[in-house]
């Protein structure tokens, strides 16, 4: 059988070959249509000459984007949410109260902030809401001592 080699990769492969079996470029027109009309468009990376392959190709690296997350903004969101909902629970506010807190403010210093600064809001709310149910059981229970 005829061989030659891959013009993109310079691997040994079968003269009738329309696809390289190592690298995957195709040989044909049609083919190399076909396949960029599914690939998506990327902005090719600029390689140095002495960075380049034996053969004298540039090396391009597909990165997709990356999307971005906040962990801790996030985790403190949700504290400072379940606090909230669970202001009339003196001890359980508290404690997601005091997490919430924390957490969002922690995640305010990394990027994205929004869920971080979201959460601190919502935990400064639960903390004026914890402020009146600790007044109200203070009266509450001076009211009590004051019947005996």
């Amino acid at each position: 059988m005829d061989t030659q080699n891959c013009p993109f990769c310079g691997e040994e492969i079968l003269a009738t070959a329309k696809k390289c079996k190592h690298c995957g470029e195709w040989f044909e027109e049609k083919s190399q249509t076909k396949v960029a009309e599914n690939t998506p468009t990327v902005k090719p990376l600029e390689i140095p000459k002495s960075e380049q392959n034996v053969q004298g190709q540039t090396i391009i690296v597909n990165q997709s984007p990356q999307h971005r997350s906040n962990g801790t903004g996030t985790a403190g969101f949700i504290l400072a949410l379940l606090g909230l909902c669970f202001c009339w629970t003196p001890i359980l506010n508290w404690i997601l109260w005091a997490l919430g807190l924390l957490l969002s403010f922690i995640g305010m210093f990394k990027r994205p902030r929004g869920l971080a600064i979201t959460g601190f809001i919502l935990s400064l709310i639960s903390l004026i809401i914890l402020v009146a149910v600790i007044a109200a059981i203070g009266v509450g229970l001076s009211t009590l001592f004051d019947l005996f």
